[in-house]
């Protein structure tokens, strides 16, 4: 992991002295192994570096050609490199070097824009071509790594973390109100998520590259995009467990090209229990390394499952496991921590992850530059609460029925719903006439509760934004797409935010402290090959993840493979926070009380503010906590202008 910045000026004016070491200084922390920069009259790059694999050793940035006529900038890792290392040779490329940069480089030298086609991995990059007079960026498809850019008519500039565009001119602290809206509103979506958080940047979006000639002229293009496709035909369900377990070893395997030793986020369930199993099987072949767990643990681990399971997926690797026990906040982290992370680096994505960011600063403190999790197994491996209909329409009542009975036991979101109720559902869903359909949703429409009962939001500020209309308008889409094949609604789930924006909010937060996230869920590969699974291989027996629960029952033991809870810890570590810090939550709302009313409801806030400090709400709390990190970020992006 590492920082890139980039200015052009279309005007042809020289690049304004210490313009882009602002935007370099304001992402030091991503770049503790050296910050450098190049520059030649209206183009400037910066990059901060993170040394993250043996080959960026010998890697130096900005990277240029032998004649200066290209100068790349990169953060990210090339996973295929050894088949386009082959390729490129074939092609005649001199390649100087092992590093991923040099292959990246030399593949725009030989494909021209088009070199993103050949790349497999994670990666931001941007290649000045002083031959052709242009910037050329890319985004890796899956949207990994983040690239952010500002563009008017006197320039561009971009770089891996929003603020750090503040100071490049024409760059106003003007909010994106959607954003703020959405974190204060639960059921609305936040309209365009390819803008920032600041309301004149936007986003590179995934899949994507963006041209930016010296004169101005910009062309976006999508080079990849996730498409249904032909589903995937097994002999059985055993040869399916198989054929994943081939594509998930390639995804972590990858990823396992680390210096040092790498670590995980170990939860208790399956996603993160199955990148353990994995990397072990593949640890043999490297033996300098060890893989090291970090995990938050209940103080009596007898009393919660999740905390078990993550003992049981330890046991035998009791050396390289790190626990931090909670409530006593026994470990290698403390209040103070809590503390920093939560208002000193404020901000309303960041602190929506509290017990990751504890995790990555856990293991920087151990040295670790690189940590796996399994945060995006649940999208990857995203199987419709209503998937017996799909059996139903595709393999007949006999089937659907014995899923609806094996749903009704082992799947975590549908058990407790009886197998009747569950086949009912399906048979509605295939037979009922459309008109019968839209006559209930019309009806149901009736029912839905007031978006706004319970919530923070402003009422004014709610109705500036059309937010009622705008729901609306969502839930009509939600339908829409409820509509669409299988393999359809999995795609919307997965893009244009669903992976996105958990892996740009932890990667900003690892940034922090110097790690690189990676997520081996999110390969491409695996990615594809889960979205191609029939649903009966998907829910095999009625289970969720049922695949990845038979590949990795005889290495995690069955208590992990078909443990059937879903619990998260990371609300002790809000509620301990928040317990340590009345006086200071009070004092910053009051500090900010004009700032943040124009979003926030002043009256409901002072409401639930002592059922907050009580703690017996957990919902009182998390509110109370958004709006304190709210305000902590306002008054950070706009009172330092």
């Amino acid at each position: 992991m590492s920082g890139i910045a980039g200015i052009i000026q279309f005007d042809g004016k020289p690049v304004e002295h210490g313009l882009i070491e602002g935007m370099t200084s304001a992402m030091a922390h991503r770049g503790p192994d050296g910050i450098h920069h190049w520059r030649r009259g209206s183009v400037a790059l910066g990059h901060c570096m993170l040394r993250t694999t043996p080959e960026s050793l010998e890697e130096s940035q900005p990277l240029t050609n032998e004649g200066e006529s290209l100068v790349l900038v990169m953060d990210g890792r090339v996973d295929n490199g050894e088949e386009l290392r082959r390729e490129l040779l074939g092609r005649g490329a001199v390649l100087r070097n092992r590093s991923d940069a040099e292959l990246v480089l030399r593949a725009y030298e030989t494909w021209g824009e088009d070199f993103p086609l050949q790349l497999l991995g994670e990666f931001a990059v941007a290649i000045w071509d002083s031959k052709q007079q242009r910037f050329v960026l890319a985004r890796d498809h899956l949207g990994v790594k983040p690239f952010y850019f500002f563009a008017n008519k006197d320039g561009l500039a971009f770089a891996s973390d929003e603020e750090a565009l503040l100071g490049i001119p024409g760059v106003s602290r003007r909010l994106n109100e959607d954003f703020i809206a959405a974190n204060l509103l639960p059921a609305f979506d936040g309209g365009d998520f390819n803008r920032g958080w600041l309301a004149d940047i936007l986003k590179l979006p995934a899949g994507s590259t963006l041209t930016a000639q010296r004169s101005g002229h910009r062309v976006m293009r999508t080079y990849w995009q996730l498409e249904p496709q032909e589903e995937l035909q097994f002999a059985s369900q055993q040869e399916c467990v198989e054929a994943f377990w081939l594509v998930f070893g390639e995804a972590v395997q990858c990823r396992m090209r680390t210096l040092g030793h790498p670590a995980l986020m170990l939860s208790g369930g399956i996603d993160s229990a199955s990148v353990a199993a994995m990397a072990r099987e593949i640890l043999p072949e490297m033996p300098s390394r060890e893989l090291h767990t970090y995990s938050v643990v209940a103080d009596d681990p007898a009393s919660c499952e999740e905390s078990r399971n993550i003992q049981t997926v330890c046991m035998g690797f009791e050396q390289q496991a790190h626990w931090v026990c909670v409530p006593s906040l026994r470990g290698t982290i403390t209040d103070d921590d809590l503390k920093d992370a939560a208002w000193t680096h404020a901000h309303p994505v960041g602190n929506s992850i509290l017990l990751p960011a504890m995790m990555y600063l856990a293991a920087s403190r151990a040295g670790h530059r690189v940590m796996f999790d399994g945060i995006d197994g649940d999208l990857v491996t995203h199987t419709p609460g209503c998937y017996v209909a799909g059996i139903l329409h595709s393999s007949g009542w006999r089937h659907a029925w014995a899923h609806a009975r094996q749903a009704s036991n082992n799947n975590i979101y549908l058990k407790g719903h009886s197998a009747e109720v569950l086949f009912a559902r399906a048979l509605w869903r295939v037979y009922a006439p459309a008109a019968a359909k839209s006559l209930k949703y019309r009806a149901g429409k009736l029912r839905i509760r007031d978006p706004f009962r319970g919530s923070l939001i402003n009422r004014d500020f709610a109705r500036k934004l059309h937010l009622r209309e705008r729901i609306a308008e969502q839930q009509e889409q939600a339908r829409k797409i409820s509509l669409l094949s299988y393999q359809e609604r999995h795609i919307h789930a997965l893009v244009p935010s669903g992976l996105v924006s958990g892996m740009e909010g932890f990667n900003a937060v690892a940034a922090r402290y110097g790690v690189e996230s990676r997520h081996p869920w999110s390969d491409r590969r695996l990615v594809e090959f889960y979205l191609r699974l029939p649903l009966s291989n998907k829910a095999h027996n009625g289970w969720t993840k049922s695949v990845v629960r038979q590949a990795t029952a005889s290495l995690l033991g069955s208590r992990v493979a078909w443990h059937r809870g879903k619990a998260h810890l990371g609300m002790t570590l809000v509620h301990r926070l928040m317990a340590q810090n009345h006086a200071h939550v009070r004092s910053t709302l009051q500090r900010h009380d004009r700032m943040i009313s124009e979003f926030v409801d002043r009256q409901a806030l002072h409401t639930l503010l002592p059922r907050a400090e009580a703690g017996t709400s957990d919902d009182a709390t998390y509110d109370a906590y958004a709006a304190t990190s709210l305000t902590e970020w306002l008054s950070r992006v706009k009172v330092t202008a």
